[in-house]
C-alpha cells in the first residue's frame, strides 16, 4: 500500500470522502497550501480552508489514488515528509 503521507501534497488532485463536517464531502480540487493543521483546496467555487482532524481524503500519487486519514498528517508538512 502506497503511504501517500510521506508526499508532498501541494499540487495534488484531492477529493474529500468523509468529514465531521458533512457539507464538506464531495468537495474536490487541488491541494495548494498546507499548514500544520489545514490543508487548502483550489475548488471550482473557491479556495476552501479545510481542517485536517476528521478528515478523510481522496488523493491522486503517481496516477495512484490514495485514501488517507487526514488526522494522521496532522503536523507541519517539513515534518511529515521525514515518516518512516
Amino acid at each position: 500500500m502506497m503511504k501517500a503521507y510521506r508526499y508532498e501534497l501541494i499540487g495534488k488532485q484531492v477529493k474529500i470522502t468523509k468529514a465531521a463536517n458533512e457539507s464538506l464531502v464531495g468537495l474536490t480540487g487541488t491541494i495548494v497550501d498546507e499548514t500544520k493543521h489545514t490543508l487548502v483546496i483550489d475548488t471550482a467555487h473557491g479556495r476552501k480552508t479545510v481542517i485536517k482532524k476528521g478528515v478523510t481524503l481522496s488523493v491522486m500519487v503517481d496516477g495512484q489514488e490514495c485514501v488517507m486519514d487526514a488526522s494522521m498528517i496532522d503536523m507541519a508538512p517539513e515534518e511529515r515528509v521525514k515518516l518512516k
